[in-house]
């Protein structure tokens, strides 16, 4: 999966440094997704613009940027990350969507990249908290009430403590001093795989809980692919909504049914060398037609597996009209840190 960008020009001067700046960060992850970053005039920036990508970053005055975007502005849980450099590059300024979309984050990278200032105004990135909702964007929780969001954070700037409830489907770790894990009914935040509305929390973040190893066939359709997968996930009556990732070989980087599936339910996708692969811990089934092809004997059980903490298969490998899935129920390891 990628991390779209649109990186937009105001003058001459700004379009040439659109150009370095693309070169320098065109290699980078974030999130676990190959920054996509094109170049763009300003003069053609439409709402759509806006809508579809994840990160905008404009070369030029702060005060113009606002006035581009400031008729499609939403929500801190919509809208996408703004970023904003002077054409001298001096100064890095994260603008809009500083936690939840990543701007604080990228614009860290960037400002190492092309040796700026970073300017963050987020009251708890300068005194140096880890915001709620960071740690909920880094370990892809959903955040189901986002009026908690202010309330949470809030209570740590006063350096109050922050009650934290946890189901058996995650581990925290790297619980910092401003949180104490406690029991359910007196949690400020609830971190589980099932929303119990009965729960009185300020905040309650929605654990992904299934992570979905597939294979298939090069050039599948897409309607039989999301047929067979949408199948096999109803017979175990897992929703779309509680996948955390899909996840195969790097092979199938670019496979169309498995990028429309994803694109189409909101969905991660991950992929890994078969050398990745081939180092993930545990017994699977073997292939030798897919070792041939893919250079690791079973593609779709170990992608399921790889990068989970702890948990077990619900599907350990189906196979279906050339496409192969597994289906992995993990216990998902949550970094408190606020910088995973």
């Amino acid at each position: 999966m990628t991390f779209n960008v649109v990186i937009y020009y105001f003058s001459n001067n700004g379009k040439k440094n659109a150009s370095v700046l693309k070169e320098s960060i065109c290699d980078t992850f974030f999130r676990n997704k190959r920054l996509n970053v094109k170049i763009a005039d300003s003069t053609d920036f439409i709402c759509d613009d806006f809508k579809k990508n994840n990160a905008l970053i404009f070369i030029g005055a702060l005060g113009i940027a606002v006035r581009k975007i400031a008729p499609f502005l939403v929500s801190k849980m919509e809208d996408p990350a703004v970023i904003v450099i002077d054409e001298k590059f001096k100064n890095v300024i994260p603008v809009l969507s500083g936690h939840i979309g990543g701007a604080n984050e990228l614009s860290f990278i960037i400002s190492k990249r092309i040796d700026a200032n970073l300017i963050v105004t987020t009251a708890t990135d300068i005194n140096g908290l880890a915001a709620i909702d960071v740690i909920a964007a880094n370990n892809n929780l959903k955040i189901s009430n986002k009026d908690g969001i202010k309330i949470i954070n809030s209570k740590l700037l006063n350096n109050e403590t922050v009650k934290v409830y946890a189901d058996n489907t995650v581990k925290i770790v790297n619980l910092c001093d401003r949180f104490i894990l406690t029991d359910k009914d007196s949690a400020d935040v609830i971190i589980s795989a099932n929303i119990d509305d009965k729960a009185k929390c300020i905040l309650h973040l929605f654990n992904r809980q299934f992570s979905v190893g597939v294979g298939c066939r090069k050039g599948i359709l897409s309607e039989t692919f999301e047929d067979i997968v949408k199948s096999l996930l109803n017979e175990q009556s897992i929703t779309t909504n509680q996948i955390d990732h899909f996840a195969s070989i790097d092979l199938k980087n670019e496979e169309k049914a498995i990028l429309d599936f994803v694109a189409k339910y909101g969905v991660d996708f991950f992929t890994y060398s078969a050398d990745e692969l081939k180092n993930v811990d545990g017994e699977f089934d073997k292939s030798e037609f897919v070792l041939k092809t893919t250079g690791v004997s079973n593609v779709s059980e170990r992608a399921a597996k790889i990068n989970t903490y702890d948990g077990e298969f619900v599907v350990k490998r189906s196979a279906n009209c050339g496409v192969t899935v597994s289906i992995y129920k993990m216990i998902k390891k949550v970094d408190f840190n606020g910088n995973s």
